[in-house]
């Protein structure tokens, strides 16, 4: 995977961008990314912060996730 690839090819935080929404933001903190740009899933939602919240919710589970 690209995002896994330019995380351990840096020493740089890699963010993920384009596309996030909560059923893919779980592995791209697993592939290793500091984080994620998401604008589509908040600016699209009916509910932008519960949007938000679920965002960030699956994304810090899924960074303490163990490797």
């Amino acid at each position: 995977r690209l995002i896994e690839q330019a995380c351990r090819s840096t020493r740089v935080p890699v963010l993920g961008i384009g596309g996030i929404v909560p059923a893919n933001a779980a592995s791209v903190m697993r592939a290793g990314a500091a984080g994620a740009a998401v604008m589509g899933a908040i600016w699209e939602s009916a509910d932008p912060e519960a949007a938000a919240r679920d965002l960030i919710g699956v994304m810090r589970e899924a960074s303490h996730e163990p490797g």
